[in-house]
């Protein structure tokens, strides 16, 4: 999805696959009537090919595309090479503002912050919490700095507050060892970060995963 014309203008609305009500929907949100609350499920990127595909990898040759890029893909690719994308995975406005306070980690692996709606109005916020894996790295496989693996979404009125609770289980953190055909659990210990999406985090912690 390019938008080259996206600073010209003073907000976006992005429907996507809305369905017939779309029409209602669509009025509902830009007069106001309702908040937004969705965020993006995919990166946006600056230009064509920001990836640096080669043709080999998209759209493929004699009928067979390679998949190099492993498991940087979206968003990950972006946090890997620091590229800033023009709208990041997770990313979503509000006709209100929510703000994130008190993290804190229970238990060694349940994750808690409070959220706040700061805005004059009833809105949705989904908080996100991601999973720092790139210490699992080897010489032939990058793992992602952040991997989105919990997420809640929250219905706050005005000047309402609420405690997110996350537990990060042994689940969360496997990976697959294609030399053992199996799951791995190689580390216990990891860093988890908060935030409204991919880019805008909003603390960090370390979690320890029981066994």
């Amino acid at each position: 999805v390019l938008l080259p014309w996206k600073d010209s203008v003073a907000s976006i609305i992005s429907m996507f696959m809305p369905g017939q009500e779309m029409g209602n929907a669509f009025a509902d949100v830009f007069f106001g009537e309702v908040c937004p609350g969705a965020k993006l499920t995919l990166t946006f990127p600056n230009k064509d090919n920001e990836m640096n595909f080669t043709k080999k990898q998209y759209p493929g040759e004699n009928l067979q595309s390679e998949f190099s890029e492993s498991l940087l893909v979206g968003y990950r690719w972006y946090d890997h090479y620091k590229v800033d994308p023009a709208y990041p995975f997770g990313h979503g406005l509000s006709y209100t503002s929510f703000g994130y306070s008190n993290l804190i980690v229970r238990n060694g692996n349940m994750v808690e912050v409070i959220i706040s709606n700061l805005g004059d109005r009833e809105g949705a916020e989904v908080v996100q919490l991601y999973l720092d894996k790139s210490g699992l790295s080897t010489p032939s496989l990058i793992r992602p700095h952040k991997e989105l693996i919990k997420w809640e979404k929250v219905m706050l009125k005005k000047g309402q507050k609420k405690k997110v609770a996350f537990t990060v289980s042994k689940e969360d953190t496997k990976v697959w060892s294609t030399q053992r055909q199996s799951w791995m659990y190689p580390l216990s210990r990891f860093i988890v970060y908060v935030g409204s999406s991919s880019r805008d985090i909003k603390g960090k912690a370390i979690v320890d995963i029981p066994f």
